[in-house]
């Protein structure tokens, strides 16, 4: 579960500020900055923004003196909570459009496709959903990453030529849905084989 966090530290007359980030593996500083001062001021007062940046991380001892330490969970993708939202709000939308709007100016052909555009565009949010849902529970993986992206790739291609089609009647638009469904089957081969490799 990988993490931001800060902590500001005390060695001599110098106090330390670090940023680090922690996943599976432990916790790997990326910024430390030093300022020298009082020790008794960096006690009362842990530097925010010391003004000399070091990369890398001091050799801490066992006599140096935490100040404090604060860590924020970061989910690396949660901007798929947001696509699965939006697709699920669209949908929904959508639906509500097929059943009101579109049911007399379609044909039945037309408004079957507009609709399975609708239902696989609903199956998908929720699959962005539990991607971006497993990515606050775990380590940053890429299959699960690649796993959202070849979701949201499918929803464009598969229920976007759908709907164009539905309300266009342009037949040629009927090439590119397969290669939407392609990206589905994809999205879940990788699911699939993110959670068969995952360590529990």
């Amino acid at each position: 579960m990988p993490t931001a966090c800060a902590s500001a530290w005390i060695r001599g007359d110098a106090s330390w500020y670090c940023r680090s980030s922690t996943n599976s593996a432990g916790s790997t500083p990326i910024e430390c900055r030093i300022e020298a001062t009082d020790h008794a001021d960096a006690a009362a007062h842990p530097p925010r923004r010391p003004p000399r940046p070091l990369r890398g991380a001091p050799d801490f001892h066992a006599g140096d003196s935490p100040l404090s330490r604060g860590c924020a969970h970061v989910n690396p993708l949660r901007h798929f909570i947001a696509i699965g939202a939006i697709n699920g709000f669209l949908a929904v939308a959508f639906g509500a459009f097929a059943a009101h709007a579109l049911k007399d100016l379609l044909s039945s052909g037309l408004l079957e496709a507009f609709r399975t555009g609708v239902h696989y565009q609903a199956i998908h949010a929720i699959a962005l959903l539990v991607v971006g849902l497993l990515g606050d529970r775990s380590t940053t993986s890429k299959l699960l990453r690649w796993s959202g992206w070849a979701f949201a790739t499918g929803i464009l291609l598969f229920s976007g030529s759908l709907y164009i089609l539905a309300l266009t009647d342009i037949r040629w638009l009927g090439a590119i849905t397969p290669f939407g469904g392609t990206a589905f089957l994809l999205g879940w081969a990788l699911l699939a084989w993110f959670a068969m490799r995952r360590r529990p």
